[in-house]
């Protein structure tokens, strides 16, 4: 089952991937990069799950914190970017 589970992740990785090369926008770029760091720490929580003994768990809580700071720091500045020529 767990192996399942990250089979799964991965494949929801290599669609966030495609999102975020195909993306029309650079504001659209990000925020698939934004949504590429849930599916990496739900593979982090389950190695940490598998493996107690590593911070995995702490790793995902990081990366996921960060991930929603860039976006907050960086969307105004892209939004901003498009307006002008």
């Amino acid at each position: 089952m767990i192996t399942l589970s990250l089979i799964l992740l991965g494949a929801v990785i290599v669609g966030g991937l495609v999102a975020v090369l195909r993306g029309p926008t650079p504001l659209d770029r990000l925020l698939a990069l934004d949504f590429l760091s849930l599916p990496m720490a739900a593979i982090l929580v389950v190695w940490g799950t598998i493996h107690p003994e590593s911070h995995a768990r702490d790793i995902a809580l990081i990366l996921v914190v960060a991930g929603f700071v860039g976006v907050v720091i960086a969307a105004p500045r892209l939004a901003r970017r498009k307006g002008q020529p």
